[in-house]
């Protein structure tokens, strides 16, 4: 909704309305022609279907129209007060920067629309029941909403935006930090955007942590920066401080843990950077892999066996030829005839038994050599189980960015420019996107960008423009 203010013909108004011999209808006159409505060329001509039910008392304020108090402000309304230059208060009690006191809201241009409105600073605007907008460029728009700091933004039934730049979206909505966005219904009190940056989308949904995103309802943002990853190949938290082991920033969270709300993020395509997303299509492939390492290793663990058997042998034939050599030396005593040919039975023996030592010796650096291998291999495996593992998250992550960037709505009013938000949830990673469109008056042009981040800490920024005749 739009309004246009031709404001420099209300600073009659008020003398207009005084003058006791002027009809009601010549100020309706003027009024309808402050807001950019035709009127009859006759000013003191009757005017239809506009009223100001005259039920208050004398006592109340702006009963003598004199609830305008500086140049080209409009004040309506039973006790309707507007305190600066271009302000507007319509409605019961409605107040447009009353009661301030710095230079930036002094600037004037704030607008308070509805029973018990207050906009409080420079343009400033306050519409709905009870609404509130304390602060240069805040907006509050609902019943009872609340926008307070600077370019705040609240929207909906008691939604309150109390952080600088925040804004609150839906009813009992909650964005507290700096720059903090919360949107969907959050009626519970610990619910919403509490943090600096932190960004809630979903009913119930809350970010607990600076730069936490919690998306879906009831979804939970608690994990905190510098939260390490898991280490397969070690099976404990990573050493590592790499952005791709260590999160530079809160996580982005699609449900919550300790209520046993989870959620799948399909659709993820195949990662490619350590700090992709990883898909269940590259796990397989990896699986494949893995198999093949298998059956080598147990292709070397067969050889190891037959390794140890031929050992076994060999210490049998030593243990032989040792009893040879004993009962041959008992003989070289008792026969000393026989000294000669056993002699060379004793130098025969002992060519065996040195021939028999090397292949234990060989047999043994082959059984060491075959150990080291099979470490190798094990740990070769847990990294690569590790890498598959980041990979996949880091393709999930951002192929739920593009479904984010996909999920911005589109302007499609001529003239209008529009701001949106899309989420995308792919493989147990998520993302959030923001974007703004529009379409040119004459309609030949139609525009789009967004930017993105997702739950593995990356950024996206896309854009696009129409032109149809």
């Amino acid at each position: 909704m739009y309004f246009y203010f031709r404001v420099p013909i209300m600073k009659n108004v008020n003398n207009l309305y005084k003058n006791t011999s002027m009809k009601l209808s010549t100020v309706a006159v003027v009024l309808l022609s402050a807001f950019g409505v035709s009127t009859l060329a006759n000013a003191a001509a009757p005017e239809h279907f506009i009223s100001v039910a005259p039920g208050a008392p004398a006592t109340q304020g702006n009963y003598n129209n004199d609830g305008a108090k500086s140049d080209d402000s409009i004040a309506i309304g039973k006790n309707a007060e507007a305190g600066v230059s271009k302000d507007v208060a319509v409605g019961d009690n409605a107040k447009a920067n009353k009661d301030t006191t710095s230079k930036v809201q002094n600037i004037g241009g704030a607008t308070a629309i509805g029973t018990d409105t207050e906009a409080k600073g420079n343009g400033a605007s306050a519409l709905g029941y009870g609404a509130v907008a304390d602060g240069a460029n805040a907006s509050a728009l609902g019943n009872k909403a609340n926008a307070t700091g600077l370019a705040t933004t609240a929207v909906g039934v008691s939604t309150q935006a109390t952080g600088a730049y925040s804004v609150a979206v839906g009813s009992n909505a909650k964005a507290t930090g700096f720059g903090s966005v919360s949107i969907g219904l959050a009626s519970i009190p610990d619910t919403g955007a509490t943090k600096n940056y932190a960004v809630s989308v979903g009913a119930y949904s809350g970010a607990d942590v600076e730069n936490g995103v919690a998306l879906g309802s009831y979804s939970k943002a608690t994990v905190n920066k510098e939260a390490v990853g898991y280490d397969p190949s070690t099976q404990a938290a990573t050493t590592e401080t790499s952005t791709a082991w260590k999160a530079s920033h809160a996580a982005v969270s699609v449900g919550d843990v300790d209520n046993n709300i989870t959620r799948q993020i399909t659709s993820v395509a195949a990662g490619t950077k350590d700090t992709d997303a990883v898909n269940v299509a590259q796990l397989k492939s990896l699986d494949g892999k893995v198999e093949k390492n298998k059956t080598d290793i147990a292709t070397n663990k067969a050889d190891i066996a037959t390794n140890k058997t031929n050992i076994a042998t060999n210490t049998g034939n030593i243990a032989t030829n040792t009893a040879n050599i004993a009962a041959n030396t008992g003989k070289i005593t008792a026969n000393t005839a026989n000294i000669a040919a056993n002699t060379g039975k004793i130098t025969a023996n002992t060519a065996n038994i040195a021939a028999n030592t090397a292949n234990i010796q060989t047999n043994a650096n082959n059984i060491t050599a075959i150990n080291t291998q099979l470490a190798a291999n094990n740990n070769s495996i847990n990294e690569l189980r590790g890498n598959v593992n980041l990979l996949n998250k880091d393709l999930r992550g951002g192929v739920a960015s593009a479904i984010a960037h996909a999920s911005v709505p589109q302007s499609t009013k001529a003239g209008a420019i529009g701001v949106g938000v899309g989420t995308g949830f792919y493989g147990g990673q998520s993302a959030v996107s923001l974007g703004v469109s529009g379409v040119t008056p004459n309609e030949n042009w139609v525009f789009k960008a967004s930017v993105s981040t997702n739950s593995r800490g990356n950024y996206g920024v896309g854009a696009g423009a129409l032109y149809q005749w």
